[in-house]
């Protein structure tokens, strides 16, 4: 683009109004990177939303594995993890009694999400 004399021109990407700009700015060239109203912008932002959802699901994923793969393994010896007739109140017994015993209690903020999620 290259502004013919003064003056200010509107810019719009899209249908959508970016800003008003100087022929001289224009001319010296605008980062439109900068500017929050194009669609270019409006459209990253929900990608971005879209993307926390998914890393808030995976997050919830990794810590039930994590609990699952470094203290559960003893209380699943004889049970599958997937089995639907999994007494929760057993295995939130095991983790508090594990919880004690090893005086972990750091821990319990993993296991309390453990025992959230799995249900779910």
């Amino acid at each position: 683009l290259k502004p013919s004399g003064g003056g200010d021109y509107k810019l719009s990407i899209d249908g959508v109004k970016v800003g008003v700009f100087s022929g001289a700015a224009l001319a010296f060239g605008v980062n439109l990177a900068l500017h929050k109203r194009t669609p270019q912008y409006l459209q990253a932002i929900q990608v971005r939303q879209v993307l926390m959802k998914l890393w808030a699901v995976e997050q919830m994923d990794r810590r039930v594995k994590y609990v699952e793969h470094q203290f559960m393994k003893p209380f699943y010896a004889n049970r599958s993890m997937f089995a639907a007739d999994v007494n929760f109140m057993e295995a939130e017994k095991y983790l508090v009694d594990y919880i004690m015993e090893s005086s972990r209690k750091n821990l319990n903020q993993s296991f309390t999400h453990y025992l959230k999620f799995k249900r779910e």
